[in-house]
């Protein structure tokens, strides 16, 4: 007689997990994606600021036609340039009154108490900036004064029309004090060309994406 075979038995139970296999390979890199969008430039930072000071000698002398050009010799070189001594660029700070904080205009000589030819930083200044005016020896006797309207330059000295600005300003009368200091601070503009800078820096970034992109895919990075 011919035996059937009988139904299944029950599942056996569960064995032991095995060891974790080796790691294997690591795959091809995959493509670069595209690159994003640029995004906005940002708005414009505020301007910087730089502080000029330049020494002058000082002057009685209040008439402007009076003044001599920097770029001829002085008889008398006591009183133009005590500083360097010297009968060729007299240099010079002028009030246009002998009670200087009553004065309405400053004559300042093209050329410092060093010989150096400073009309470029002068002619900065603008309508509403102040300038200052200390005793080259005592940082107590200062003036500030306010300009009126734009500086004027003149063949020999940039002229000034000013309001005093600080009530307490003290004059700065020879022979105790020869040297003065004039203190300005200009404020530098903005970039004029943002646009096309940020476009340059994006062609860069875009450059050096693409070099980093062929590093990785030859296996150096």
């Amino acid at each position: 007689m011919r035996s059937s075979q009988g139904p299944p038995g029950p599942p056996g139970q569960k064995g032991d997990r095995g060891d974790k296999g080796p790691q294997g390979a690591q795959g091809i890199p995959g493509a670069q994606g595209i690159p994003g969008a640029q995004g906005p430039i940002g708005p414009n930072g505020a301007s910087g600021q730089t502080i000029c000071h330049y020494v002058f000698p000082i002057t009685t002398t209040t008439l402007h036609s009076d003044l001599p050009s920097p770029y001829i010799g002085v008889s008398t070189p006591i009183g133009w340039n005590t500083y360097r001594n010297s009968s060729t660029h007299p240099s010079y700070i002028s009030w246009n009154n002998a009670n200087q904080l009553a004065s309405t205009k400053l004559h300042v000589s093209l050329i410092d108490g060093s010989g150096i030819n400073v009309q470029k930083f002068m002619s900065m200044l603008k309508m509403n900036d102040v300038v200052t005016i200390q005793s080259k020896t005592n940082h107590a006797l200062y003036q500030e004064w306010k300009l009126n309207a734009a500086p004027i330059p003149h063949d020999n000295f940039m002229e000034f029309n000013v309001t005093l600005a600080k009530s307490n300003s003290a004059q700065l009368l020879p022979p105790e004090n020869t040297h003065a200091l004039f203190i300005f601070v200009y404020n530098g503009n903005a970039l004029t060309n943002a646009n096309a800078l940020e476009s340059r820096i994006a062609a860069l970034e875009e450059r050096v994406n693409t070099l980093t992109a062929r590093l990785a895919a030859a296996g150096m990075l």
